[in-house]
């Protein structure tokens, strides 16, 4: 959440300028008189004011209040909304359906939900973004990534519906994954942005973006393998395995090339890619209509690859700026 008002520039003494904010401003920064502050002029022609010492939680407020009247047809959606957006409480005025709630429950890591005064539910987000790092939510987004595959694979390979049903599930956890991973990212910008550190926001920026693509690829898993449930694929089971093989590889260098900064992999990655979408092409005249959708998940995952090249690019390119600094 953030704030905009316009202020007059003022004349103080002969040689400077000033202006005011807000007192609101002021107590939820922890400054009053005397406080010192940092006055940043960015080469972008912006000026931060940047208090020395922030508050914990600085300009996050902790609780909401909706009324259901407003978003009763999408409550799940406006709660996951809170949930994203760094909130600690949101009551519900009206309560929902059971079933929204344990569905929300479910999704959302590190949610309970109690009872409050009178017909209201409150919903707590019972969790500490302090024990919880970037780095170890996409290393678990990952692993359940290459989880997903096997059970892809075996499916493919021995037709035993168990494994779509565990892929299937694994898909769950990474949804779960990807709603803690926002609200990482919506806290740790804003208190970036209050500190006046712009690089490090673009940063948290990019690892939004990553894990958004890491879901997006569970997603084209999720939908590939409900396809095959449905139909005999058999007869294309070795073109689906070599597909799918090729796919985890080309996705998973992409990941890898963007975590650890590395071009050389990243060029790689995209030598692949076209080779891939090549196969992809070849066969598309081979075979059966409905076999077209999973064809057309391959080539998405395949564009999603590319666009992590693009965030790994974006993160070399603020290597080389930082290496410059003195």
């Amino acid at each position: 959440m953030s704030w905009l008002e316009t202020r007059k520039i003022i004349r103080v003494g002969e040689k400077s300028y000033a202006i005011t904010i807000p007192k609101k401003w002021a107590s939820i920064l922890g400054l009053e008189p005397g406080s010192t502050v940092d006055v940043i002029f960015d080469k972008t022609g912006i000026i931060y004011i940047k208090p020395r010492k922030l508050k914990a939680k600085a300009g996050i407020p902790s609780e909401v209040v909706l009324k259901l009247n407003e978003c009763d047809s999408i409550v799940d959606k406006c709660i996951s909304g809170c949930y994203i957006e760094g909130h600690d409480i949101v009551v519900l005025e009206v309560p929902p359906t059971m079933e929204v709630l344990d569905n929300i429950s479910s999704k959302l890591p590190g949610v309970i939900v109690v009872e409050g005064e009178g017909d209201k539910v409150i919903v707590k987000m019972a969790i500490s973004e302090n024990i919880v790092r970037f780095d170890e939510v996409i290393n678990r987004m990952v692993k359940v990534l290459e989880s997903m595959y096997d059970h892809m694979e075996e499916f493919i390979e021995e037709g035993s519906k168990e494994d779509a049903y565990k892929l299937l599930k694994s898909d769950d956890e990474l949804d779960r994954l990807f709603f803690l991973g926002l609200r990482l990212a919506k806290r740790s910008i804003l208190s970036k942005l209050l500190e006046g550190d712009i690089s490090y926001a673009k940063e948290l920026l990019d690892i939004t973006l990553l894990i958004r693509s890491i879901e997006h690829v569970g997603d084209a898993l999720d939908r590939s393998v409900r396809i095959l449930l449905d139909i005999d694929y058999t007869p294309l089971k070795n073109n689906l395995l070599e597909l799918f093989r090729l796919s985890r590889k080309i996705i998973l260098d992409a990941i890898f090339s963007c975590v650890r900064i590395n071009l050389k992999m990243a060029s790689k990655v995209l030598e692949r890619r076209r080779e891939f979408k090549k196969k992809i092409a070849s066969l598309r005249g081979e075979v059966s209509l409905t076999i077209q959708g999973v064809l057309s998940e391959l080539d998405l995952i395949a564009t999603i690859a590319e666009d992590i090249i693009d965030i790994a690019v974006s993160r070399y390119v603020r290597f080389l700026e930082k290496k410059k600094r003195p």
